[in-house]
């Protein structure tokens, strides 16, 4: 109901599940959702409050509630929102990313940022998006060791993770170790047989480690899977630009 936007419709079930669920959160958080949608936030404000009143600890109504505050420029009471949840479950995974994302949105410094990201690996270790995001993070900040150690453990801790295997590639790469990079994505490549974003990867680092033909052909590889696959054609074309292969270009 609520996604072809009838919202009397999306309320009535509402109620019904409140009158199932009083003492559940979820129906007061729907409600809020649908209020959202017609775009009265004074009164969804006040749902989500009420979420909160049954479960102090439910996440989805803290953080929208944070991003109404945020919306009213409000930072500092989004935060507490997510102090609230902390205060009562320190290990929860959600509120400290949550509170890492607001602290980098706020300008945080890096060890703050990083700090909140390193908590929330430990609170739930097999939670992919804050190692993702903590890697990201150093490699942004061009540190190469501490991507590489975020990656490895991410690895290990998620071996079946390919955004994990491929931010493993990358930090390498960004550390000039081309063969370790070279090795992780080859891995990739064959774990993934069917993507052509693997071979791109590999290019790279081939390109970076000057062995240009090798490049062209992982590339050539890629537009064998992804004929369209608009970065590998880019890639091939400024190869062949360099080489005054205009024709091939």
């Amino acid at each position: 109901h609520l996604r072809r936007k009838a919202f009397d419709k999306a309320l009535a079930a509402v109620t019904k599940l409140e009158a199932k669920q009083p003492d559940k959160p979820i129906a007061a958080n729907l409600r809020g959702r649908i209020q959202l949608a017609q775009k009265d936030t004074a009164a969804a404000r006040k749902s989500f409050e009420r979420a909160l009143e049954i479960d102090p600890s439910y996440f989805a109504a803290a953080a929208s509630l944070a991003a109404l505050d945020m919306a009213d420029k409000k930072p500092a009471e989004a935060k507490k929102r997510f102090e609230g949840l902390l205060a009562k479950n320190p290990k929860s995974g959600q509120a400290l990313l949550a509170m890492a994302e607001l602290a980098a949105l706020q300008g945080g410094n890096k060890e703050e940022v990083a700090g909140l990201l390193s908590k929330a690996v430990e609170a739930n270790p097999t939670d992919m998006r804050p190692r993702l995001l903590l890697i990201e993070l150093h490699l942004r900040t061009n540190d190469s060791k501490l991507a590489i150690a975020a990656a490895q453990s991410g690895v290990s801790a998620l071996p079946t993770s390919m955004e994990l295997l491929d931010a493993l590639g990358r930090a390498q790469q960004a550390s000039g170790d081309l063969k370790q990079a070279t090795s992780t994505f080859i891995k990739l490549i064959a774990a993934q047989p069917l993507s052509p974003q693997p071979h791109l990867r590999l290019a790279a680092v081939q390109y970076a480690d000057k062995n240009t033909g090798a490049a062209e052909q992982s590339l050539r590889k890629a537009l064998e899977i992804k004929p369209d696959f608009l970065d590998a054609q880019r890639s091939l074309t400024l190869i062949y630009l360099e080489a005054k292969n205009y024709k091939d270009a």
